[in-house]
């Protein structure tokens, strides 16, 4: 049988908007795995919270490999900004991944190299991104750029401090899980996309912003994921 497309988000909250466009939902769990299975737009889709980090969500990914064998990994969420013209509600469709917080600079590697491998940034697939980038206009802002990841929520002071963030890594967006998915996917060898929504600004206080923006903004990119879905080509359907 074709395989399922699989869509990841690390909380309830930025998993709900497509939970309730899932048709024929049903749900189906795996030991300490939920995970929300039937249709959405076109595609035979699984849908599962990853819970929020690097770790949870490189479990999550390859438990949904091995489940599932899905034919394509998308990620949808929230994300920090790391430019000063990326505003809250815009959406920042990841062309390539780095995992901020891996640091071997003592082995003489760049900051971001992971150690015994040759990568630093984890591609978002070519064919994804470029369906990504023909969504109908939304409403929203949509800039094609890199996600930096790692297991800390920043404040502004700390990201402005960091900078590394901009010189050596040109960031765009900065979360808590892509790139750790991108680096499953690539071992996996699975078309992985993540799109994430801008919930905090570079500057001001970003729990703040969180807090107050993380409701009003977090289903934008339901509709890049619906136009993803409906020009994948062929048809899928979930194996038994």
């Amino acid at each position: 049988m074709n395989r399922p497309v699989a869509i990841i988000g690390a909380m309830d909250i930025e998993i709900q908007a497509f939970r309730d466009a899932i048709a024929d939902l049903r749900e189906e769990r795996r030991g300490t795995f939920l995970y929300y299975l039937g249709r959405m737009f076109g595609k035979d889709v699984v849908l599962v919270k990853s819970g929020v980090g690097k770790v949870l969500s490189a479990i999550t990914c390859q438990k949904l490999v091995d489940d599932f064998a899905p034919s394509h990994i998308l990620m949808t969420g929230v994300a920090g900004a790391l430019k000063d013209d990326l505003k809250v509600g815009d959406i920042v469709i990841g062309k390539d991944y780095i995992q901020h917080d891996v640091d071997a600079q003592a082995l003489g590697l760049e900051r971001g190299f992971i150690p015994d491998t040759s990568k630093k940034e984890f591609e978002g697939d070519p064919m994804l991104v470029a369906k990504a980038e023909n969504t109908p206009p939304t409403g929203h802002r949509l800039v094609s750029g890199r996600i930096l990841s790692g297991d800390q929520f920043l404040s502004e002071e700390e990201t402005l401090s960091r900078k590394y963030l901009f010189a050596d890594m040109h960031g765009d967006a900065i979360d808590m899980e892509c790139a750790a998915v991108a680096q499953v996917c690539n071992v996996n060898r699975i078309p992985f996309l993540g799109t994430k929504t801008i919930c905090s600004e570079l500057h001001g206080n970003q729990e703040e912003q969180y807090r107050k923006s993380l409701g009003l903004v977090v289903n934008n990119s339901l509709s890049i994921i619906k136009s993803v879905l409906k020009n994948l080509s062929g048809t899928n359907n979930l194996r038994g």
